[in-house]
């Protein structure tokens, strides 16, 4: 049953109709990518953690097909071996094994890696307007998709049928509408810090909403967004506001010393 599909054509048949070899893939690429995020070895354990996930994940598409769900996060993985990915974070930097690199290039690092993801978004913002032209923003569109993904598996979680046809055409067309922009958009994180706080935020909804109505597609693609989202920014924030918070009790003047508001 298997097709030919680039490297993993080299593979043996007898490699992928072993039920061993399986088993000790699904042990071993978890156990490899925690030590990786753990941040022992970092850039040698993320190469052997991404290389068995692609060959695990190239057998599976090769009985079945080029689906592109893992797709992103892997290409986004074998990126990030380019990059000084310990550096941080890790039991490498803990240990004193990184040396600290000008900040400009943790700066090209971040853009390198986000270019997968980018590109996966841009990509699915033209084929919309090159595909579908003006059809795709009409209301009959997005109703019509919905009512025939109803039955599909994995089921949806909510059942949309008693409803769909209730809903004005308006708002069928603003979904349509913020599925484009978002897509469109993505691209702006490459150079805006204002766009890496709401672009990501909007492609979450727009998952959440396509999980809801037409049943988990994008998981990965869910979970990729806090790859973008300022994450240090916001818990350096956060921590500014708990500290300010809890320090006006202690250093405000009290009036035994004479002090003013």
């Amino acid at each position: 049953m298997r097709i030919e599909m680039g490297a993993i054509s080299l593979l043996p048949e007898t490699f992928s109709r072993n039920p061993l070899i399986w088993t000790l893939l699904d042990l071993f690429i978890p156990l490899a990518l925690l030590v990786a995020l753990l941040g022992y070895r970092a850039r040698l354990s993320l190469f052997v953690g991404t290389g068995a996930y692609l060959v695990k994940t190239g057998l599976l598409r090769a009985h079945n097909y080029m689906y592109h769900p893992g797709l992103v996060p892997l290409q986004m993985a074998f990126l990030l071996l380019l990059t000084p990915c310990g550096d941080a974070l890790s039991l490498d930097a803990r240990w004193g094994r990184v040396r600290p690199k000008p900040e400009a290039v943790y700066r090209w690092a971040l853009t390198l890696v986000w270019l997968p993801l980018v590109a996966a978004y841009l990509m699915a913002g033209l084929n919309k307007l090159t595909q579908s032209g003006i059809a795709w923003f009409a209301p009959d569109n997005l109703r019509g998709y919905l009512a025939g993904n109803q039955n599909r598996t994995p089921q949806p979680s909510m059942d949309a049928r008693a409803w769909i046809n209730l809903v004005p055409d308006i708002f069928w067309t603003g979904m349509a509408l913020f599925s484009v922009v978002i897509e469109l958009s993505y691209i702006t994180v490459l150079w805006s810090r204002r766009a890496r706080w709401v672009v990501p935020l909007g492609a979450t909804a727009m998952h959440i909403g396509i999980w809801v109505l037409l049943g988990p597609q994008f998981p990965d693609l869910i979970v990729l967004q806090l790859a973008v989202f300022p994450m240090e920014q916001l818990w350096i924030q956060i921590q500014s506001q708990i500290t300010r918070r809890w320090s006006l009790p202690s250093s405000s003047p009290s009036s035994s010393s004479g002090g003013i508001t």
